[in-house]
């Protein structure tokens, strides 16, 4: 259907978004931007990173750091779950 796509996701194809999650939470997007390989990074036309927090007491959930990435290409995405994978927990975000 040709329903409009949500305000918080960036446009374009679905199948050419990535979300990374299960980050470490005082992980930076600077040292994450770091691990990827840049070939694939050169590929990114919109990424939204998002700190995590490491809470001191037991009693509050961290929150882990996330990462959404949106390549140019269906191809570029899924070569970057594939080079990633080690890394972290990474879903292609096909579905919404």
């Amino acid at each position: 259907s040709m329903s409009s796509a949500p305000r918080s996701k960036p446009p374009k194809e679905r199948g050419n978004k990535v979300v990374v999650r299960l980050l470490p939470p005082e992980l930076t997007e600077e040292i994450f931007l770091g691990t990827i390989d840049p070939a694939l990074l050169s590929n990114v036309q919109w990424k939204s990173f998002l700190q995590g927090k490491r809470r001191k007491t037991a009693a509050k959930a961290s929150t882990n750091s996330r990462c959404y990435l949106q390549f140019e290409t269906v191809e570029q995405a899924k070569e970057f779950c594939k080079n990633y994978h080690g890394h972290g927990f990474v879903d292609q975000k096909g579905q919404t």
